[in-house]
């Protein structure tokens, strides 16, 4: 056979598993033939797809740390703290637009067990000190700021707002600020 004979043969198997198709597909809609509905298997799994996944602008993290070492791990978390420390702020963000960090705005504001707002503070004025990418729409954030020597002990509220564009998301946590003598030092690795 030579490569004419072959194309030709090709294209008429193709047109006959073309008509046959048709014909059983009429059959069924017809109603001359059954299939059994039996089964609730998928014929086509999508789950793999990135375009089913939905990621919204969430906060799905906020932790009160000692330190952060350079890999951005949380050292020594906790949420009791004495006047004169530095609290450092790891955040993880879940973020449709990942990759382009710098559309994203986080706003802090403090305030003490008295009502009176400690401190404000938006990432426009003050760059974070560090920032990584997760991967799967999360990204890193790390902040800090540093207790007042003369702040009023108590419960404090820590409010974040993350903003993107036309989304928001809001998180509200807590931390106590104790006595020096109440607050025992750790010593935290390098």
């Amino acid at each position: 056979m030579n490569k004419k004979a072959q194309v030709i043969t090709v294209l008429i198997f193709l047109v006959i598993l073309v008509f046959l198709s048709a014909i059983i597909l009429g059959l069924i809609s017809a109603g001359i033939l059954e299939t059994k509905e039996e089964s609730d298997e998928q014929i086509l799994n999508t789950q793999f797809l990135p375009v089913g996944e939905i990621i919204d602008l969430s906060i799905k993290e906020l932790k009160f740390c000692g330190r952060i070492d350079t890999k951005l791990n949380c050292i020594g978390e906790g949420n009791v703290y004495g006047r004169g420390q530095t609290v450092y702020l790891y955040v993880v963000v879940s973020t449709p637009s990942i990759g382009s960090s710098s559309d994203t705005t986080r706003r802090y504001q403090i305030t003490a067990p008295s009502g009176d707002v400690l401190l404000s503070f938006d990432q426009s004025d003050h760059s974070p000190i560090s920032q990584q990418i997760l991967g799967r729409g999360l990204a890193v954030f790390t902040d800090y700021f540093i207790t007042p020597l003369d702040a009023e002990l108590g419960q404090y509220r820590l409010e974040l707002l993350v903003e993107e564009k036309e989304r928001k998301a809001t998180l509200l946590t807590e931390f106590h600020l104790i006595r020096d003598e109440e607050f025992e030092e750790h010593d935290y690795e390098i």
